[in-house]
């Protein structure tokens, strides 16, 4: 690697300028380092500046440039000496990393380090407030805070403030020249914004800091009132029992004058008038209304006029003075209330329904006018009380004053008295009103909305019983849920009420939105004379001009009195829209199944389910309500198809679907079937619908599995890896598992031999056999001598077998244990060796747990490696090997006639696990201990015979002194003889061994690769 380094020679006077901060590091040859940039702020440069300037101060006469390092690379461009002292310089093109930089200066074995910073952060102006924040004329002290950091994240150094500008609505009003290296500058100035005579405006003033890099903050500004506009009141107006009027009764009043304050900031304002014999009086202001009051005079029967003259200050020094006139009319009228009226009024009377009962009072008052405070309902009648009007609208001089939301407690006739007051007091002659409480709704026995020509509703009595319901006949000629613009409708009710009656319900159904050709408002009219208060209201049939998607039918059924049943039911007309309709493409997403077994088709007819999705084609709001299937072809595909495809529940709006295709009960030779399917979607586009549009989409139906007869290169290779593998070809596992199997049955032998003799003890001790005489002596001798005899030979047959047997069982272990002297030496070694290899054996510690003794190690493979059972090692490796064969036949010979490969998977898992590798469950004690006793029981209630010699061996051994012994020595007998009678009833089978499911499976197989070789 070569360096090239670049020296740019420059030349330093004796005496130089350099930032007041600088690096310091006493007890080091180098003493101050100065870094900076154009700027000549130490420690910091601009983003923009061009170069990097490095002068050290070393405590070293005539240092060369090349012994100092800058970063440990960059050799100084010059040193001189002055007064003992060296200063070296060194000047490079600015880094091009914005942040803090660190840096190292060498000289010899001395080192500094340190850091500088590459400002690129604009200072900032914050908490700028002026006070006050509103003025006429003067100054307004702006307080503020700027600062300005190197980052924004490290405030431990800045370039500092330079200056401060303020800016008025967009132009630079004043600099402030602050020249600081302080990062923080908190201040305060006087300042005079630009206010223009006779204006009242909101003035922005912002401010932005600079700092010494030349770097400026964005505008902090607020905004201050500056009002140099003369103040503004209202025209005078008279207040009389804290009401504005217009009028005033005749004789000697007492009232007030007020005025508002148009911008609230009025200082003073007087009044002189002397009509009012008031001369410079000073008015009360709050809240913007300034007013004198309690002012008296006799007002007589003329119009009147008040002259005066106001006198007015703001806070901000601007002051006016305005002459005006203040018009007073005489009201010596009182108001008349003309008639009272519910909103169910029906032939004169007036109604009260439930609740939500409105009342309407005309009166006439030309005059002063009148306050709802004033205008008040005696209700207390009804189960109300005394309550004012909720509003008075005016029309003239008639006042319509209004009580709304009014309930009802009790039914009958009664009097509700109105009363009213003006303005000026004049008060109303009373008015007392009758008003029916009728609280019970009308009834709708039947209603029926249908189409032009359709049945009207049933005019005999006994539709008067029909259950309530909508029946609907209008449908569009395609069978769409839609009605369609031209449709007509007929709506017809069945209605019965006996109280207040119906007379016309034309403003209680709303048809939202629906045009109609002409009106639509239905007649109510009796149904007979003989049948009171049962009515038939009917809509004369209209034609539906223009489309309402979502149009609601809202029957508001009400009788005189208010009480009403609503019905709503939703329809949707729309208008068709001509052209073809292009708006969607289908995108087939998934299947389910995701493939069919070829072989179950001749079996059943399948079925499988394609999920379709709707893509939209057009930018605009579409929305498809309408979607069917039409046909799957080609034709040569159909025949292999059941049934038409169909939707599985499409619903309206939806954009997904699943199509049902079900195929024909037929073999399927092919690889896959591919079907072109046509789907006719209707869609709606704004307010109207298109024609239907047929979108042609394909789908696939795969199939796996080779004809019957066949086998897949995937199963052959399943077959040919089991076959191939060692447990398969180890044929020295059947020898082996065939010697443990005849030292198991000799051993067996000899247990029964010895069974023989305790049977015939146990019968010699019962019986008490002696000497015979006579005739029987030499049965006796005979019988003693093969007593004898075959306890001699026990004895010997067991030391000759001894070995053998504990070679076929699983306490090889522990007798080698025992032999390599183990039990002896080490008393904890042979604990622990017991406890892991011989859970059987006397002395182990797992002895102890319950049931543990009861585990049979040969249940599982596992089980037989953990305690090293040398048999049972053996015979389940016999057992996974006949597993893995008859595997291998399951695939080479029942896949080909249509069994599914996972099938034979499963089998072989589930033997594997059942029959080699055992629950783990097995080896918990507890668990062991309870399936022993429960096969134990399970055997003596198989048995009767054997229950009552278990329970009277169990006797036996419970009470020592159980008189009965000889029957104790019988039961013992019995027992060993039916143990040995079972031996050789079953000596045959016992003494066969196992069959190797392998040899089969193999010669099978070879004789079949024969064939193969001979063809």
């Amino acid at each position: 690697m070569i360096f090239l380094i670049v020296t740019i020679p420059f030349y330093v006077a004796d005496v130089m300028a350099l930032p007041e901060d600088n690096y310091n590091y006493p007890g080091h040859q180098i003493t101050k380092v100065w870094l900076y940039g154009n700027d000549e702020i130490n420690g910091a440069l601009r983003e923009s500046s061009e170069t990097i300037k490095v002068r050290v101060e070393i405590n070293v006469a005539d240092v060369l440039p090349h012994q100092v390092l800058f970063n440990n690379v960059e050799q100084f461009n010059n040193c001189s000496t002055q007064f003992g002292l060296s200063y070296c310089t060194y000047e490079a093109p600015h880094p091009s990393v914005i942040g803090v930089q660190p840096f190292s200066v060498r000289y010899s074995s001395d080192i500094v380090t340190g850091n500088y910073y590459i400002d690129n952060t604009a200072p900032a102006v914050n908490n700028i407030a002026a006070t006050p924040d509103s003025v006429g004329v003067g100054n307004v002290t702006l307080s503020y805070q700027a600062h300005d950091y190197y980052l924004s994240t490290d405030f431990s150094g800045c370039s500092g403030i330079s200056e401060l500008q303020i800016i008025e609505e967009g132009t630079l009003r004043e600099t402030i020249n602050v020249n600081t290296t302080d990062c923080v500058v908190t201040d305060t100035m006087a300042y005079d914004p630009v206010g223009i005579t006779g204006e009242r405006r909101n003035s922005t003033i912002c401010m932005k800091a600079i700092d010494n890099f030349g770097q400026e903050s964005e505008d902090s500004c607020i905004e201050v009132l500056v009002d140099n506009a003369l103040p503004q009141i209202s025209a005078p107006y008279i207040i009389q029992n804290n009401v504005k009027v217009d009028f005033l009764q005749s004789g000697l009043q007492t009232f007030d004058i007020a005025v508002n304050d148009t911008y609230g900031d009025i200082n003073l304002i007087t009044m002189s008038s002397i009509s009012l014999d008031k001369v410079n009086e000073t008015a009360s202001c709050i809240n913007g209304v300034c007013k004198w009051s309690s002012i008296i005079y006799n007002v007589d029967n003329a119009t009147t006029a008040f002259d005066a003259q106001f006198y007015i200050n703001d806070v901000y020094g601007n002051s006016d003075v305005v002459t005006t006139t203040i018009p007073v009319v005489k009201d010596d009228l009182a108001p008349v209330i003309e008639s009272v009226a519910s909103t169910y009024t029906a032939e004169g009377v007036n109604y009260f329904g439930i609740k939500d009962n409105t009342v309407i009072a005309t009166i006439t008052e030309g005059g002063s006018g009148l306050n709802p405070l004033n205008v008040k309902a005696d209700f207390a009648p009804v189960g109300g009380r005394l309550e004012t009007a909720d509003n008075c609208t005016v029309s003239g001089s008639i006042n319509y004053c209004g009580w709304y939301d009014i309930d009802t407690t009790i039914e009958g006739t009664f009097g509700v008295t109105f009363t009213a007051v003006d303005n000026v007091g004049n008060v109303a002659v009373s008015k007392t009103e009758s008003i029916v409480v009728d609280r019970t709704p009308p009834s709708t026995d039947s209603y029926f909305i249908g189409a032009d020509g359709a049945p009207s509703a049933p005019e005999d009595n006994e539709s008067l019983t029909n259950a309530k319901g909508l029946q609907l006949s209008i449908t569009s000629q395609a069978g769409y849920e839609f009605y369609q613009v031209g449709d007509d409708l007929e709506i017809s009710f069945i209605l019965s009420d006996t109280e207040s009656g119906i007379s016309d319900v034309d403003s209680s159904v709303n048809l939202s939105g629906i045009t109609l050709e002409g009106v639509a408002y239905p007649t109510c009219t009796l149904i007979s004379e003989e049948v009171y208060g049962v009515y038939d209201c009917v809509f004369t049939a209209r034609q539906i001009l223009g489309p309402k998607i979502g149009a609601k039918l809202r029957f508001n059924i009400c009788d005189n009195a208010g009480n009403c049943i609503p019905y709503i039911e939703e329809i949707d007309i729309r208008e068709s829209e001509a052209g073809v309709a292009d708006f969607w493409r289908i995108v087939v997403e998934g299947n389910m199944p995701n493939e069919i077994d070829r072989q179950t088709t001749a079996l059943v007819q399948q079925r499988m389910y394609f999920n379709l999705a709707l893509r939209s084609k057009s930018s605009g709001s579409i929305e498809p309500i309408f979607m069917e299937i039409t046909d799957c072809g080609p034709q040569a595909a159909q025949a292999f198809l059941a049934d038409t495809p169909s939707l599985l529940g499409y619903t309206r709006g939806s954009t997904e679907a699943w199509m049902k295709l079900t195929l024909a009960q037929q073999s399927i030779e092919v690889d896959n079937l591919t079907f072109e399917c046509r789907a006719s979607i209707v869609t709606k586009h704004g307010q109207k619908i298109s024609q239907p549009e047929i979108e042609v989409f394909n789908v696939t139906v795969p199939l796996y599995n080779m004809p019957l007869g066949e086998i897949s290169d995937n199963v052959q290779e399943k077959i040919d890896e089991v076959q191939n593998g060692w447990l398969v070809q180890g044929e020295w596992i059947g020898s082996f598992n065939n010697l443990m199997q005849r030292m198991k049955q000799t051993c067996a032998l000899i247990s029964t031999l010895s069974t023989a003799v305790t049977a015939y003890n146990s019968f010699a001790l019962a019986f008490g056999w002696t000497r015979f005489t006579g005739i029987l002596l030499p049965i006796q001798k005979a019988i003693e001598g093969t007593s004898d005899a075959l306890t001699f030979a026990f004895t010997g047959i067991v030391k000759l077998v001894q070995y053998t047997c504990v070679v076929g069982s699983c306490q090889i272990i522990p007798k080698i244990v025992e032999q390599l002297g183990l039990k002896n030496t080490n008393e904890l070694v042979q604990k622990i060796i017991l406890t892991l290899i011989a859970p059987n054996s006397k002395g182990s510690a797992l002895t102890a747990i319950p049931g543990m003794g009861q585990i049979n190690q040969q249940d599982s493979l596992w089980l037989s490696v953990f305690t090293l059972c040398l048999p049972g090692i053996i015979y389940n490796l016999q057992k996974a090997r006949n597993i893995e064969c008859k595997y291998i036949q399951c695939l080479r010979d029942e896949v080909p006639q249509g069994k599914p490969v996972f099938i034979c998977d499963s089998m072989r898992g589930y033997e594997w696990c059942t029959y080699v590798t055992h629950p783990f469950l097995e080896l918990i004690p507890f668990k062991a201990l309870a399936s022993q006793l429960y096969h134990l029981v399970e055997d003596l209630f198989k048995n009767p015979l054997s229950l009552g010699l278990g329970l009277a061996a169990l006797a036996c051994w419970a009470i020592p002194n159980f008189e009965t012994k000889k029957g104790c020595h019988i039961t013992a007998g019995v027992q060993a003889t039916i143990s040995v009678a079972y031996y050789i009833y079953n000596f045959k089978d016992q003494w066969e061994l196992d069959a190797d499911y392998c040899e089969l499976v193999l010669n099978e197989t070879e004789e079949e690769d024969e064939e193969e070789e001979e063809e």
